[in-house]
């Protein structure tokens, strides 16, 4: 038998909402340093990363490279009883876009193509910490109906993450406008900050009331009839 959705109880959870938020400004942030940092290195800091595999892939072999250690670290904190499944989801999201917003203020004023590549690759670097933080959340707060809140809470993150390089298109006239720039950076670093900070005051990593609910026992009979009473 299928199981119901409790969609009252999901839509009015801010754990839910917590995550959703979370998401929402690092999905922007993220989509800007994917999308967009290569078009501020060629413009503003005259340096094409297009030209530069090695330079272009760092990042992402970083992100791949700490991710080991990253995951290691939290399920030690965790089975070990160090830390709660909450406190490690919050700490270690934290480490990460925290992070990355740092990473973002730096670029936003930071002349030095080496130093911009630097920070950067660290910032991109600092997501594999949310790898175990906000992105696994889901398995926390309802392992029975994570498929449905991933797709829920992703869903919308990335209608709105939409709106990131959008913003830099409207912001960013001409490519080479250093202030519209430093402007997208600290936009998203605030986003960064601010998602983070609903996740550390609203989010949770205990399983959440609507995971365990029940089908309604008239469901079951008219499904199992041989376990009705018989008719006298």
């Amino acid at each position: 038998a299928k199981r119901p959705i409790p969609w009252r109880l999901i839509l009015t959870n801010k754990a839910v909402y917590a995550l959703m938020v979370d998401m929402i400004g690092q999905n922007w942030g993220y989509w800007i340093l994917v999308t967009q940092i290569p078009s501020y290195f060629a413009h503003v800091l005259h340096f094409d990363t297009s030209k530069n595999g090695t330079l272009a892939a760092l990042p992402y072999i970083c992100v791949w490279l700490v991710s080991f250690p990253v995951s290691f670290t939290c399920d030690y904190l965790i089975t070990r009883n160090i830390l709660s499944i909450s406190s490690a989801r919050k700490v270690f999201n934290t480490i990460g876009q925290w992070g990355v917003a740092l990473a973002l203020l730096f670029l936003a004023y930071s002349p030095s193509v080496n130093a911009s590549v630097a920070a950067y690759t660290i910032g991109v670097s600092m997501i594999a910490f949310t790898f175990v933080g906000f992105m696994i959340n889901v398995l926390d707060l309802a392992p029975n109906y994570a498929g449905l809140l991933m797709g829920l809470t992703n869903g919308v993150s990335h209608i709105t993450a939409i709106f990131g390089p959008a913003f830099v298109g409207f912001v960013v006239k001409p490519l080479d406008n250093v202030e519209g720039w430093k402007l997208v950076f600290l936009v998203a670093a605030f986003l960064f900050f601010l998602g983070n900070l609903v996740y550390i005051v609203f989010g949770s990593g205990e399983i959440q009331n609507f995971n365990n609910v029940q089908e309604p026992a008239s469901e079951k009979d008219s499904e199992n009839p041989e376990k009705k009473p018989l008719k006298s």
